[in-house]
């Protein structure tokens, strides 16, 4: 028998009926390992996943479930709304109940509220005199802008 190169690598010499060397017979091993190895699910981390998909088919299912969940949610809560519209029709600004107050009680209107706020807070100008900075340490100035 003949030794030939691999035909593989072209650095180790194997027999005439050897197909590799032992080298790349054991590289072959690791790569087939590597590839049979399954993705793991993303969200449990522990099941294989369904192929195409990111999940296992637990988590799959339960996506499923809860997605069933939220669309019967919205589809009452749409109901309830549409049971409140009809039970209370809405009211304008002129369509506003009349609420009755006590004897002695008069309704304040915010028009009157308006006119009080303006006589009560007029705008006086604000002058510090000369005695205010005494105990500051800093001269006063005359200035606008305070500075000396």
């Amino acid at each position: 028998m003949a030794l030939i190169k691999c035909p593989r690598c072209e650095l180790n010499y194997i027999k005439e009926g050897d197909g590799f060397c032992n080298v790349c017979k054991r590289e072959l091993r690791r790569e087939a390992y590597n590839e049979v190895k399954p993705d793991i699910c993303t969200e449990c981390n522990e099941a294989p996943v369904v192929l195409g998909e990111d999940l296992c088919i637990l988590c799959l299912r339960e996506k499923k479930r809860q997605e069933t969940l939220e669309k019967i949610c919205d589809d009452t809560s749409d109901d309830e709304d549409s049971e409140d519209e009809l039970i209370k029709p809405k009211l304008e600004d002129d369509d506003e109940p009349e609420k009755e107050l006590p004897d002695g009680f008069t309704e304040i209107v915010d028009e009157d509220l308006d006119a009080d706020d303006d006589e009560d807070f007029e705008e006086e100008p604000f002058v510090l005199d000369e005695e205010s900075y005494e105990g500051d340490g800093v001269p006063p100035t005359d200035d606008e802008d305070g500075k000396a």
